[in-house]
């Protein structure tokens, strides 16, 4: 081989020219969406419950630009049945949706999208199908007859007279892919050439052979009905080369040129090159074409990690063969391995979660615990795939279980992944994607919701400014009055939360004032273009699925730690009662007009607030003496004296315990309101509710399913759901699951460092060996 100058100085000027003129673009993120659900598969009275994460493509990093993520569900004709927008916190959110009794058809679609991702037509939105059982489905799979075969060329075209690679993708008249295991490959003069070609189930397959000029060639086959199919390969160039990818071997990857004879004798000499891309990533090495040198070995280390497009160019820079692959290096991944491990404690299971100790970072994981029996979790991916995989490729439905968890080194799925690449061919960014000229961007980040309104009342010699918050999320931001007494802010905002604006004044002094609010709004997403969100949405299955129990799903249970309460008592408004020794308060105005203080509030409630040696302490009478009374605020242990003083006004809710019991004693737990407004300075504030906001996160509670041990709740029902756990390399985090007497479990875990590595994880867990 030898260096080619202006070759080299040619490409570069053509691709980083080019892309300087789209400069806008380069220097903002490319936002990949995955959701992690807690199944794929709900009865009606449930709830979809999700936790998404959000990645720079560039920089491999969580994103922190856009804080609005939008998470809709659409049937299966594309209406739009139910919609939020959930607050994005380093890359991280949370979220649910009711399946509530208008979900009466049986699929849909769930989509995720922030509003800047829209400028890039690259990009799709995250999509995975949910089905919905509603009562006895007794529709049988349909038999279909009419087969579709796919030939996918390695390089992009077939290659008269030399040796090809081509993959094959066998469809019945749904578009499902169709296992064959007897197909087989045959010329014009009837020789078999290939024999037993098989599809995997996904309907994917590989041929090899060495194809003749003014030959023509059939794939066919005979299905267990007897009926016969045969498929024309297309036709083959004669005067062109082609490129073949061996991507198995461990340290390096091999790219071998095909063609005649003839056509190598006829080029030698001539220079070409092969150019190797990953986003912003451009790997060129210069080539002659010698028949005796047909094979350029590539080290995995001069190669980013992950999905590669590589591409042969002749002297005019044109491509005129391609190959996506992906690199696996040994010395550098995206992937992060979770330790695990769990053990009974009293009637809950505790699971320690922590990342390797020499990692030296953090995470936040998600968590879905289902019967080891259940059929209702089928994604179309893990988040290694959403993040690695699908951001290059088309067909977005690759799921490769061990490939990214805890078989990365397996073989097989290896191939299984190349074979898909290959029949993917030039994927979402083809060569002239990197020379695009300037775009436009319509859509910018989103960043909270926009208030804006007018001051009536306004004196602007001395009131020019507002001040804004809100009460559930202390959210605060003041903001100018214009010449028109009008303001506008971005803020922080939830639904169902209230906003206070009071009018600044004279040394800051606030007061209320007459304020119209015109709109809290976001920008408004693309909804309108269906095929942005429902491409290549899955044809519809009908698959028998016995339910044989009536799915009345009317009372529910929220699991917080070791407690469980119904969920009505979130709707109480003061007193309720936790277990038979753990009672809770939520903390009223007249609590606060009543009881000032929080230490006479514990006294009203039998504890003995009471020191010794200058401290003062909470306690309980333990005949035959006094026993001392931890005190947890915002789930940290109180110091001695931390709660004297302090106002009940700052005290949102209260739960506490004065028995002892094996394994448990008294205690008081606070939850604190940190912008709690006591009635008489309310007067100083109009307030706003606020209709359109972030979805309000909530705690996880699971249907009562009345029966933990019938096979409708084995193989559609839940265990537990958890999300935004934090794990750490230095400690276990340890989180508790009820024990509801299954003895096997699955467990479905999906994370993300903040240094941007991937955590997919499954986990059995059998108690009789434990």
């Amino acid at each position: 081989m030898k260096k080619l100058l202006p070759l080299y100085c040619a490409i570069i000027s053509t691709i980083y020219f080019g892309m300087a003129q789209n400069i806008e673009d380069a220097s903002g993120p490319v936002e990949n969406i995955h959701l992690h659900l807690n199944k794929t598969t709900f009865i009606q009275g449930e709830h979809l419950w999700f936790s998404a994460y959000i990645q720079d493509q560039k920089t491999k990093l969580p994103s922190v630009q856009t804080k609005n993520l939008h998470v809709q569900i659409y049937d299966i004709d594309g209406v739009l049945k139910k919609k939020k927008i959930v607050y994005v916190e380093n890359g991280v959110a949370i979220g649910y949706f009711e399946i509530d009794s208008s979900f009466s058809a049986k699929d849909y679609l769930i989509v995720a999208f922030t509003n800047y991702m829209q400028n890039f037509k690259n990009l799709e939105p995250f999509k995975q199908r949910i089905t919905v059982l509603n009562g006895i489905d007794e529709s049988l799979s349909e038999e279909t007859t009419e087969y579709k075969i796919q030939i996918f060329p390695e390089g992009g075209e077939l290659i008269s007279n030399t040796y090809n690679s081509f993959g094959i993708r066998l469809t019945n008249q749904k578009g499902e892919g169709v296992s064959q295991t007897q197909m087989q490959l045959v010329n014009s003069v009837g020789e078999i050439l290939r024999s037993k070609i098989s599809t995997d189930s996904t309907g994917l397959g590989k041929v090899k052979f060495t194809l003749e000029k003014d030959i023509k060639y059939f794939l066919e086959f005979e299905d267990v009905d007897g009926k016969f199919t045969r498929f024309n390969l297309p036709p083959s160039l004669e005067d062109e080369l082609g490129i073949h990818v061996e991507n198995l071997t461990e340290d390096t990857v091999l790219f071998k040129l095909v063609a005649a004879a003839d056509i190598f004798e006829e080029r030698k000499g001539e220079d070409y090159m092969l150019a190797i891309y990953q986003d912003e990533n451009l790997f060129l090495e210069d080539l002659e074409i010698n028949i005796n040198e047909p094979i350029i070995s590539l080290k995995r280390e001069l190669l980013p990690y992950g999905i590669n497009t590589a591409v042969l160019l002749n002297q005019d820079l044109v491509p005129v063969a391609h190959r996506m692959f992906f690199n696996h290096r040994k010395d550098v991944g995206r992937i992060e391995s979770l330790e695990f491990d769990y053990c009974m404690v009293g009637d809950s299971l505790q699971l320690d979660f922590s990342l390797p100790f020499e990692s030296k970072t953090t995470g936040t994981i998600s968590l879905s615990v289902l019967p080891k029996e259940s059929n209702s979790y089928n994604p179309f991916s893990t988040i290694a795939s959403s993040f690695l995989i699908n951001p290059y490729i088309e067909n977005k439905r690759i799921v490769l279980d061990g490939l990214f968890t805890n078989s990365n080194t397996n073989r097989k799925k290896r191939y299984q992944l190349d074979l898909k690449l290959l029949i993917e061919g030039w994927g979402t960014y083809n060569w002239d994607s990197r020379t695009q000229t300037e775009r436009k961007l319509e859509y910018a980040f989103e960043n909270g919701f926009e208030v804006r309104g007018k001051v009536l009342d306004a004196d602007l010699n001395v009131e020019n400014k507002v001040y804004l918050i809100t009460d559930q999320t202390s959210t605060m931001a003041i903001a100018d009055l214009n010449a028109n007494k009008e303001f506008k802010h971005n803020m922080f905002l939830f639904k169902g939360d209230s906003l206070g604006i009071g009018l600044i004044g004279k040394k800051g002094k606030l007061s209320k004032a007459k304020v119209n609010l015109s709109a809290v709004s976001s920008n408004k997403p693309k909804t309108s273009n269906k095929d942005w969100f429902l491409r290549d949405f899955l044809s519809n299955k009908n698959v028998k699925m016995f339910i044989d129990e009536p799915l009345n799903l009317n009372d529910r249970t929220i699991v917080l730690e070791e407690v469980v309460v119904t969920k009505d008592l979130r709707q109480q408004t003061k007193k309720f009662q936790l277990t038979p020794n753990v009672q809770g308060r939520l903390i009223s105005d007249l609590d606060i007009k009543r009881t000032p203080s929080v230490t006479f509030y514990l006294r009203k409630l039998g504890f003995i607030i009471g020191g010794d040696r200058g401290t003062i302490d909470v306690y309980i009478n333990a005949k035959p003496g006094f026993m001392k009374v931890p005190v947890v605020i915002n789930g940290i242990l109180a110091s001695p004296g931390e709660i004297i003083g302090m106002p009940l006004s700052r005290v949102q809710s209260l739960t506490y315990s004065k028995v002892i019991i094996p394994g448990q004693g008294p205690f008081v737990s606070i939850s604190l309101n940190e912008n709690y407004a006591s009635p008489e300075n309310r007067n100083k504030y109009v307030k706003f509710l606020i209709e359109k906001g972030y979805s309000s996160p909530q705690e996880y509670f699971n249907p009562d399913y009345g029966d933990y041990n019938s096979r409708t709740f084995l193989e559609y029902g839940a265990i537990h759901w958890k999300s935004k756990i934090n794990v750490i390399s230095e400690m276990p985090t340890s989180i508790k699951i009820p024990n509801i007497g299954i003895d096997e479990l699955n467990l479905f875990i999906e994370g993300m460092t903040v240094d941007g590595f991937l955590i997919s994880h499954q986990e059995n867990i059998k108690f009789s060996e434990n």
